[in-house]
């Protein structure tokens, strides 16, 4: 009896910390889904021969960040009517490739925001069969850019997304980096 109620002890001691331990690894998943959709948009471009466009949001998913993988109807970034492609959203149109959307991984009172500090509250990363990676911020801008630079200042060399654990209104546990650097292939990077 005493055997079972040590046992009984531990495990509730250690229950909330096996609940912190799986909300954190969240986190992890979310940054590895990222590099995947990432990933995804340059082998589908290639492999389909059209461009195929990240789009970030800041306000979607309920403030959250949302990340959408849509394909274009043509090899150009700047040759697409993004804005018509995407208006149905993403559950309703079949270009909609796929998506990261940080409220399906919700654990009770934890959620995930996803950030791009460099680009703010939208921006968006286009892929070319060809190679080419361009971007633009704000989504609504007219063109895409290939460089280091834009009207809204440097890119510092590539994109960076931050994955951040919320709990309660304030930030916990580790922040997660997916980095795609200008030419490069996505990863996660501590």
């Amino acid at each position: 009896m005493i055997v079972v109620a040590i046992i009984g002890v531990v495990a509730a001691l250690a229950a909330p910390q096996m609940g912190q331990a799986r909300a954190d690894a969240k986190t992890q998943e979310v940054a590895l889904d990222i590099v995947r959709l990432l990933r995804q948009g340059r082998a589908q471009a290639a492999g389909y021969g059209r461009a195929h466009l990240v789009n970030f949001t800041a306000g979607g998913a309920g403030g959250s960040g949302n990340v959408e993988l849509w394909r274009g109807l043509n090899n150009r970034c700047n040759g697409q009517n993004w804005p018509a492609l995407m208006a149905a959203g993403c559950a309703g149109s079949s270009m909609c490739v796929d998506e990261v959307n940080p409220l399906a991984y919700e654990i009770s009172n934890s959620d995930y925001q996803i950030r791009m500090p460099a680009l703010g509250g939208a921006g968006q990363i286009c892929f070319e069969p060809h190679g080419l990676t361009s971007w633009r911020r704000p989504a609504g801008a007219p063109m895409f850019t290939d460089g280091n630079i834009d009207g809204g200042g440097t890119l510092g060399g590539g994109f960076l997304f931050t994955i951040q654990r919320v709990l309660d209104g304030s930030n916990v546990g580790v922040m997660r980096r997916v980095m795609l650097p200008l030419g490069g292939d996505a990863r996660v990077v501590r």
